[in-house]
């Protein structure tokens, strides 16, 4: 069903603090995995997804101050992914979507977003703290 949920180095940024929030917001997509893939009752996937939702809310708060204060200058639009993510992430949330389903969406949006868009973050981040 599932592909193996655990942490690679590829998705390491270079960014202590960013590359840690991101081991446990995959942490709790691989509880997720297990919850689903174990049959475990609705209630307790509903909780731990709730939990994905509000650690996403915290981690993308978390990188759009750093963000902010290193003068990060794709801020809006990386924002603007920040918010249609979680958006998703509600709607799929009420939509109550199927276990397979979900763990493909957010596994592959984990990934996607991680390699791609936050080492630019993390590249950033490295050169503004290089030169301050």
């Amino acid at each position: 069903m599932q592909k193996s949920i655990q942490w690679r180095s590829c998705y390491e940024v270079g960014d202590k603090r960013i590359d840690t929030e991101h081991r446990i917001f995959l942490g709790l997509i691989a509880q997720l995995a297990d919850d689903i893939g174990r049959g475990r009752e609705r209630e307790r996937i509903e909780r731990t997804f709730a939990e994905i939702v509000k650690y996403g809310e915290f981690h993308f708060l978390s990188e759009e101050n750093l963000m902010i204060e290193s003068g990060y200058p794709e801020y809006s639009r990386h924002k603007a992914i920040h918010d249609r993510l979680l958006a998703d992430l509600r709607g799929i949330q009420a939509e109550r979507r199927d276990g397979d389903a979900l763990i493909e969406f957010v596994v592959d949006w984990f990934t996607k977003h991680t390699v791609s868009e936050d080492t630019r973050i993390a590249n950033h981040l490295a050169l503004w703290r290089a030169s301050a």
